[in-house]
């Protein structure tokens, strides 16, 4: 097992599509893509995902492989979110969600607060905190004007940009 603190139970039944959502878990599948030389600029990307299907998989598996590449590959919609490209589609809100949720962020179907202020003061550099933290307080309620948690999570991501572009950061 490589160095990036993970058991094989943890890491185990990733193949059966059982992922244990840990930092040291999404850890280890980053390490394996970027090992792969899957990661391009820090994103996946997908022409070096389907030249790795064809290298590294039997001839059987290819086509569900790169269909699964494919069906994801529109995700890179977001990849101009940190430049405060918020695209307002069901897919890309979805996405925004899904990470705010593998951050531990959410909670009873909305952000949390508490939460996010712990994961700031884990995981932001100390001159962005108090911005940070700011920006939420300001944001934290414009998913109360929604439903569904794609659309709070959103919604509230695009409060924190709009509200302070220079601190903001989307993973």
């Amino acid at each position: 097992m490589p160095k990036n603190d993970v058991t094989e139970e943890e890491v185990g039944d990733i193949e059966k599509g059982k992922f244990i959502e840990s930092r040291n878990v999404m850890c280890y599948v980053a390490c394996i893509y970027t090992m792969t030389q899957v990661v391009k600029n820090n994103k996946l990307s997908y022409e070096a995902m389907i030249k790795q299907v064809d290298m590294m998989f039997p001839a059987e598996m290819r086509d569900a492989v790169k269909a699964a590449a494919t069906s994801c590959k529109d995700i890179e919609q977001v990849g101009k979110i940190e430049q405060g490209v918020f695209l307002e589609e069901r897919n890309v809100m979805c996405y925004v969600a899904c990470i705010y949720k593998s951050l531990q962020v959410v909670k009873n179907d909305k952000l949390d607060m508490a939460l996010i202020a712990k994961q700031i003061e884990a995981l932001y550099p100390p001159e962005l905190k108090e911005p940070v933290k700011k920006a939420v307080s300001l944001c934290i309620h414009s998913q109360d004007d929604y439903n569904d948690l794609c659309e709070k999570v959103f919604h509230a991501s695009k409060c924190l940009y709009e509200k302070d572009p220079a601190s903001f950061i989307f993973p």
